[in-house]
């Protein structure tokens, strides 16, 4: 059973939100994928959908904290 959300899991949540700043930079670093143009849109199709599922859940606690009076 998860426990309901928290300030505390809304800012951790946030914080993994800005780890697609390092993701980004991790994917510019890596030479390799600049030969092989399937491979490098399959990581960046990945991060995409990653970071949607990431944002999604980020509004979902974000309005749930709202709806229940805990932030304002």
């Amino acid at each position: 059973m998860m426990k309901p959300p928290t300030r505390f899991t809304l800012e951790d949540q946030i914080m993994e939100c800005w780890g697609v700043v390092d993701d980004l930079d991790m994917v510019y670093s890596n030479e390799d994928l600049y030969h092989d143009e399937d491979r490098m849109m399959n990581v960046l199709l990945g991060m995409q959908e990653l970071y949607r599922l990431r944002f999604e859940r980020l509004f979902q606690t974000f309005e749930h904290l709202i709806h229940e009076g805990k932030i304002t």
